[in-house]
C-alpha cells in the first residue's frame, strides 16, 4: 500500500512537469512556423513532429489520470496507517497556500519556498507570515523576479530572505527543515500537489525543490 501511494504521487508530479515541458516546446515550434514558411522551407516535417509531441502529451495525460485515480482510491486506506496520517493530495490552490501558511511558522532551521512570481508573496498574504519567523531561521525563496535590483518590494524581501531569480516552471513548493514538505504543479486555476510529513516521501521530492535554487540566479 505504502509503495503504491509513494510511486503514484511521484508519477503524478513527474508527468505534470514533463507535459509542461512538451507544451512549451510545441509553443516555440508553432511560433517558428511563420518564419519557416516565409523562408520557403518545408514545414511538413515540423508539423509531423508537433503532432507526435501532442500524441505524447495525450499519453502522459492518460498516465497522469491513472495516477490520480490510484491516489484517490488508496488515499483513505493509506491515511489509516499511522506513519502516513500526515500525507495528503491537494487539488486546490487555496488549500495548498493555506497549508503553506500553516507550516511556515514551524520552521526552526531552514525554509525553502518556491513560487511562480515574487508578487505571489503579496497575492497570497505570505509576506506577513514570513516576517513573523525568527531571524535565526534561514529563509530561501526561488521565484520569478522582474526587477531584481530596482524594485522596492524586492529590497524589502531581501532584508529577511535569500532570493533566487527563477522562472522556468510554474510550481509551488515548500520544505520546512526537511520534515514538512509540499510541492505542486499549477494547472490554470488548479494544482496537482502533495503534502507530506513522512520522511520517505520528503526524500522523493527534495531534489525537485532544489532545481530552482541550482538553475536560478542568486539575487544579492
Amino acid at each position: 500500500m505504502r509503495e503504491k501511494f509513494k510511486q503514484s504521487s511521484g508519477d503524478l508530479l513527474s508527468k505534470s512537469m514533463e507535459i509542461d515541458k512538451l507544451l512549451k516546446k510545441i509553443d516555440a515550434m508553432v511560433k517558428n512556423q511563420n518564419t519557416l514558411e516565409s523562408n520557403g522551407q518545408d514545414v511538413e516535417a515540423k508539423n509531423q513532429e508537433i503532432e507526435g509531441l501532442k500524441e505524447k502529451i495525450n499519453q502522459l495525460e492518460q498516465k497522469q489520470q491513472e495516477s490520480q485515480e490510484i491516489i484517490k482510491g488508496y488515499e483513505t486506506q493509506v491515511k489509516q496507517e499511522t506513519s502516513l496520517k500526515e500525507t495528503d493530495v491537494i487539488s486546490s490552490i487555496e488549500k495548498a497556500i493555506s497549508q503553506v501558511k500553516q507550516i511556515l511558522p514551524e520552521g526552526r532551521s531552514t525554509i525553502r519556498l518556491v513560487l511562480p512570481e515574487i508578487e505571489d508573496l503579496k497575492k497570497y498574504d505570505l509576506l506577513d507570515v514570513l516576517k513573523q519567523i525568527p531571524g535565526n531561521v534561514i529563509i530561501n525563496i526561488a521565484t520569478k523576479i522582474g526587477d531584481p535590483f530596482g524594485d522596492p518590494f524586492v529590497r524589502d524581501v531581501k532584508n529577511f530572505c535569500q532570493l533566487t531569480n527563477y522562472s522556468d516552471k510554474q510550481f509551488i513548493a515548500v520544505n520546512i527543515d526537511s520534515s514538512k514538505f509540499l510541492i505542486g504543479l499549477i494547472k490554470g486555476d488548479a494544482i496537482d500537489a502533495v503534502y507530506t510529513e513522512v520522511s520517505e516521501f520528503v526524500d522523493i521530492f527534495k531534489q525537485a525543490i532544489m532545481e530552482p535554487f541550482v538553475k536560478g540566479k542568486r539575487v544579492f
